[in-house]
């Protein structure tokens, strides 16, 4: 017996929760109800699957899966100027069905165009072509926004919803692994502002910067 089962009278009603993971086609999404949105997604990228690419369809849509209050709604962002930022990318996608799930709001963070069309994409692309050359096995990816404490946080509003929170930044963090069986990890900060930059990161220093322990499989200088 595990200990929360064990909690039957403490549980009788339910337990309080503010995260939801998600298993979606081809990623995984930890969903934050706080900021309405990922937390972080995590997808996987191979040289064999990525030979195959469905057409792209944007079916923007909120997921059904979250309680109501706690979703993203297109609502959000009309107006705003903001872009609906796929963290796990429709490009990386193998099938039409993963192509489809991506483009759940769950996957999405606002992003100012200047961010999702170029360093963020840029760094998309450079880890679906990493994947594609020799020696490398797979590559995988960690992803999500960055809030900075000392910083102001504005939001998105849209009438009778909660406010949906503007990143300060987003991280994103990529294991390749060769055929060897030999593993480096590489990871980045891009700003979302309209003059972004992006900025190479330490792992432990992005751990400290995210609150995340993301590749907690493995410990040493490999990271």
């Amino acid at each position: 017996m595990n200990f929360i089962s064990s909690l039957t009278r403490e549980t009788k009603w339910g337990l309080p929760a503010n995260f939801k993971l998600l298993g979606n086609p081809g990623f995984i999404t930890m969903y934050d109800y706080g900021i309405m949105q990922p937390r972080y997604v995590l997808y996987e990228v191979s040289k064999e699957e990525m030979a195959v690419q469905p057409e792209r369809n944007d079916c923007f849509r909120p997921d059904v899966r979250l309680p109501l209050e706690f979703r993203q709604d297109l609502s959000h962002y009309a107006g705003t100027g903001y872009d609906r930022g796929h963290m796990a990318p429709s490009a990386a996608c193998r099938t039409q069905r993963e192509n489809m799930s991506s483009f759940l709001m769950s996957n999405m963070c606002p992003q100012t165009p200047e961010c999702n069309r170029g360093p963020w994409k840029d760094l998309e692309d450079e880890v679906r072509e990493l994947a594609k050359r020799d020696g490398v096995l797979s590559v995988h990816c960690c992803c999500g926004p960055v809030f900075r404490d000392e910083v102001p946080i504005e939001c998105l509003r849209s009438t009778g919803k909660r406010p949906l929170a503007i990143p300060h930044s987003f991280f994103m963090s990529w294991l390749v692994e060769s055929v060897r069986g030999a593993i480096k990890v590489h990871s980045r900060l891009v700003n979302n502002d309209q003059g972004p930059e992006v900025e190479r990161i330490d792992y432990d220093d992005l751990t400290l910067c995210t609150g995340l322990q993301i590749w907690n499989n493995i410990e040493g200088s490999s990271i």
